[in-house]
């Protein structure tokens, strides 16, 4: 059984909005075909990202970058439908699971080529989980399958997985946006894999091939003619570095960028909705905004503190200044767009000041000549998705019982603040674009 780590405690906040932008090609010629629901072959499409990725293996150390861009390189044994949940087949056609959910059996695909020519089989599966077993949670993707023991190869085209202990989210863990890429044994067995040369040239079994990454520039793939599956559609697929959103935006506008991986600042979703050839799409997203309280921290020990600051905090404002009334405040203590883990009835505190000031007074934190009864620091990352909640959290806060300082920080310096413990929370990271 999975449980939360200590030392956190948890305030889903937003049900965050997917943003996705796009400078579109006018609806007639070549393209209306395409804009009327027939896919269109061939053609670059140049996609605008912050930065380039440290790397583009992702099984071992975490880089935000590295995801969306090497989902299109690596294939996994399964993949999920990021908007529906279901898992569907990708390297594995089928699979069965044993009475007591202990045994997973995976049948895999025929005919799948590694992109330098060499036969896909069990061999790469086997060597790919049990890497990540020796490393155990010192790696990325073991961390989320920490329930799987060991795996055998019978077959070239069979692969036996063996649970500790039974996991409902096992198939979730292996299918997941950060779920383990299979990595070709011929090109990592007996190296060091975090030094490992093919990390930032990867051989995927993928739809696209690796041409040429030059770090602070761009990453070019070519489809890859010998791909299993339909597709893919594109000739090329670029990846260019636009190190801010404003030139982002811009870049957009000019045609020199034909998507945008981060979302579109909130404010100017209108603005860049009324530009002609410029499309900005919308669809509910699984992300979560939320704020995690820092249980080391003597304040936050205090049940009524917590309650306080969460019924001091005001949803439907942050909704309206921060994300243009983009996003629906949650009232329950989960989101709506995951039918399955939602309880209309688990309804999160209400908006409530008077009622934080009573709580405060109670726990012992009174107004000082200042007004201010105790200071604290809510750490937030930079994000266009998350919107600028540590501006937004600053202000209010100059107004609200507690008094926090808002200190906002890169993604880097949050992690190393979280390991110095630092913190009161953060909002969610983005999820795939």
């Amino acid at each position: 059984m999975r449980t939360l780590k200590r030392g956190k405690a948890f305030v889903t906040l937003l049900t965050a909005l997917l943003l996705t932008i796009a400078a579109c090609a006018p609806a007639s010629g070549p393209a209306a075909g395409a804009a009327a629901g027939q896919p269109k072959w061939g053609g670059t499409l140049v996609v605008g990202v912050y930065t380039d990725p440290k790397f583009l293996n992702s099984n071992y150390d975490f880089d935000g970058q590295a995801y969306y861009q090497n989902m299109n390189v690596f294939s996994k044994l399964v993949n999920m439908d990021y908007q529906t949940g279901k898992i569907h087949a990708d390297l594995a056609t089928k699979w069965d699971v044993s009475a007591d959910g202990l045994t997973y059996t995976f049948h895999l695909r025929e005919g799948v080529k590694w992109h330098d020519g060499k036969p896909f089989t069990s061999a790469d599966v086997k060597w790919t989980y049990d890497d990540l077993i020796k490393e155990g949670m010192k790696a990325q993707a073991f961390r989320i399958i920490t329930s799987l023991k060991s795996v055998a190869a019978p077959d070239p085209k069979t692969v036996v997985f063996t649970l500790n202990e039974t996991d409902a989210l096992f198939l979730v863990g292996l299918a997941g946006y950060y779920g383990a890429n299979v990595l070709p044994k011929h090109l990592y067995e007996g190296t060091d894999v975090r030094k490992n040369p093919y990390n930032l040239k990867p051989v995927g079994t993928g739809p696209f091939k690796v041409v040429e990454l030059v770090t602070g520039s761009h990453l070019i793939l070519e489809a890859n003619p010998d791909y299993y599956g339909i597709g893919p559609y594109l000739d090329k697929l670029i990846f260019k570095v636009v190190p801010n959103l404003a030139t982002m935006m811009s870049t957009l506008e000019t045609g020199d960028v034909g998507y945008s991986a981060p979302s579109p600042p909130f404010g100017d979703v209108a603005r860049l909705r009324a530009l002609p050839g410029m499309k900005v799409d919308e669809a509910p997203s699984l992300i979560v905004q939320w704020t995690a309280f820092n249980l080391e921290n003597p304040k936050f020990k205090d049940l009524r503190v917590r309650q306080a600051i969460t019924h001091a905090v005001d949803p439907k404002a942050i909704s309206t200044q921060v994300f243009s009334g983009l996003v629906t405040p949650s009232t329950a203590t989960y989101i709506s767009t995951v039918p399955w883990a939602y309880n209309a009835n688990a309804k999160q505190p209400e908006y409530d000041p008077a009622k934080a000031e009573k709580l405060l007074d109670e726990a012992g934190y009174k107004r000082g000549p200042d007004g201010i009864r105790f200071k604290t620091r809510y750490a937030a990352w930079i994000s266009s998705l998350a919107g600028d909640q540590a501006a937004a959290g600053q202000g209010r806060y100059r107004r609200e019982p507690g008094g926090r300082r808002v200190r906002p920080l890169q993604r880097e310096d949050h992690q190393q603040a979280r390991l110095r413990n630092d913190r009161v929370g953060r909002p969610a990271r983005p999820g795939p674009v």
